[in-house]
């Protein structure tokens, strides 16, 4: 699914998100396995994005961590970086969510978001969510794609407020 979303030549953002487990034996081994697909999706995806295409990646926890200070144009060199920053991905910490879209709409030059989640946020409500992007959709209009890595409600109604698409990877 996240390849397929990165075919649209229009998509130059991910964003990307895993929760911690919270300490049960399943739940760890579900989100590693979880983690590791997504990793093994969203490098896939890079690879197939032609030199030259805008791209980045904006990781987020307690703290939203962009990859990149703006986009950045796909080379060799970026590839062979994105694939080390995905392999030293972990999962940990809370969902800021909402940060995550702030700080991606905030970049000018970004016309596409695929929204990549395991779980509901917990820095601030769905309804918040949905209402900021409300305020922003009508400033930008950008189309979030988002993958459900555990199938929450709150994904796609994100992409249908935003003209986008909600897969789910599980």
């Amino acid at each position: 699914q996240i390849e397929r979303a990165f075919r649209r030549p229009e998509v130059r953002v991910v964003v990307l998100r895993i929760e911690s487990p919270g300490g049960s034996v399943l739940g760890s081994n579900l989100i590693h396995h979880a983690l590791e697909r997504m990793k093994r999706e969203t490098q896939a995806a890079l690879d197939a994005l032609p030199d030259g295409a805008e791209f980045n990646l904006i990781f987020f926890e307690s703290k939203v961590i962009p990859w990149g200070k703006q986009l950045l144009k796909m080379s060799a060199e970026n590839r062979r970086r994105s694939r080390l920053v995905l392999e030293q991905l972990v999962a940990e910490g809370n969902t800021n969510m909402s940060g995550a879209l702030s700080a991606a709409y905030a970049d000018p030059d970004v016309e596409t978001i695929v929204l990549l989640s395991d779980g509901e946020p917990t820095t601030s409500s769905p309804e918040q969510i949905l209402s900021s992007l409300r305020e922003w959709d009508e400033l930008r209009g950008i189309v979030v794609h988002t993958v459900s890595l555990g199938g929450r409600p709150l994904l796609p109604l994100i992409s249908e407020l935003t003209g986008g698409q909600a897969t789910s990877a599980f």
